[in-house]
């Protein structure tokens, strides 16, 4: 059977109720006047978010899918995530779970019940803004926001030295290799498969990703030629969001008053972060992107290089962008209810491919 968006909703939650009550209680001291859950939302990566309601205060409970980030490096995200707090950043720290939890594996504020690991953080308030509704306030705000971020990231210091996912160094941007393997990935017959796979897809999702095969092939060239010009270029590298577009950020009176889902966040350049946020918020605005980038130099300046990456990650994040998305259709691994969101992002990277 294949669920509505509604339907398919009800039928997550109500498969999860049981679950998702019972780490309630383990996570939270209870007992609580009032508590109310409902589902909050799903992720592309396959978590799941709750929104719990305990008296007059707001959470968000996330399952984790699993197999999932190792539990050190989700543990490592959860202290940096307390470093930008007590700099003042609009991030969500995830609360401690109780020391007390027979028969359950636990270590401060993740825990693990049937499978999954799960944390319960404060429900940020706010809306996302979309390019075609942000204003020029909004987008000062954001950008001066994301400065800020970075500035506290760059002074950074990791608690642990086994792993260097949240450390503060000099090094080649790890996003530049990424994507010249990412690129290399698409050989002929894995570009072979997903044109066979889209042929049996809706008329909708075809058409549109048949265009995005073709630019693929046209530009995938002279794009990785260009990353691999700067594959050796010295940069200073701190934690990022990674994956810091518009519905990560809400916006309460035009102040941003909530970044959210960092889980993507590690060791790698600023320009991975201003890239995918302005990519999302302007297209291909050149104006809107000079604003926005002087708005971010007013409190982080950017050297010429930083210029250089912003720009080659935003086109070869548009080149990457939908052919991930005819692999996963190609893997079978987009449930119903992502249709159509997914289908509006396919036709917005169509048309940035054509300007590439």
């Amino acid at each position: 059977m294949i669920f509505s968006s509604a339907e398919n909703r009800s039928a997550l939650f109500e498969l999860h109720k049981e679950e998702c009550e019972h780490v309630i209680r383990k996570l939270v001291s209870l007992p609580a006047k009032s508590v109310k859950v409902e589902l909050g939302g799903t992720g592309f990566s396959g978590a799941i978010i709750f929104r719990v309601a305990l008296d007059d205060d707001l959470y968000a409970l996330r399952r984790w899918p699993s197999p999932t980030l190792p539990q050190q490096r989700i543990l490592g995200l959860h202290r940096y995530l307390q470093h930008l707090k007590e700099r003042n950043l609009p991030v969500a720290v995830p609360v401690s779970v109780p020391n007390s939890l027979p028969g359950r594996q636990c270590n401060r504020s993740l825990i693990n019940f049937n499978g999954h690991y799960w944390q319960l953080e404060p429900w940020l308030p706010g809306e996302p803004k979309h390019g075609d509704e942000i204003s020029d306030t909004e987008l000062h705000e954001a950008m001066q926001t994301l400065a800020r971020l970075h500035l506290a990231s760059s002074d950074y210091v990791t608690s642990s030295s086994r792993n260097d996912w949240f450390s503060v160094k000099t090094a080649a941007p790890p996003t530049v290799q990424e994507r010249i393997s990412l690129i290399d990935s698409w050989n002929c017959e894995k570009l072979q498969l997903c044109e066979r796979a889209i042929e049996t897809a809706p008329s909708e999702i075809r058409d549109v990703c048949r265009s995005i095969l073709n630019y693929f092939v046209q530009r995938a060239t002279p794009l990785r030629d260009s990353l691999c010009q700067k594959s050796n270029q010295v940069v200073t590298l701190f934690p990022c969001w990674r994956d810091l577009w518009s519905e990560h950020v809400l916006f309460t009176n035009d102040k941003v008053t909530g970044l959210i889902d960092p889980n993507a966040t590690r060791c790698d350049h600023v320009a991975t972060d201003l890239s995918r946020l302005l990519g999302s918020y302007l297209g291909d605005d050149k104006r809107r992107w000079q604003v926005a980038l002087e708005s971010y130099q007013e409190v982080r300046p950017l050297t010429e290089l930083d210029h250089e990456l912003i720009h080659l990650f935003d086109k070869t994040s548009v080149l990457l962008s939908g052919m991930t998305w005819i692999h996963r259709w190609q893997s079978k691994a987009i449930s119903a209810d992502q249709f159509d969101k997914i289908l509006d992002r396919l036709r917005l990277i169509k048309q940035r491919l054509q300007k590439l």
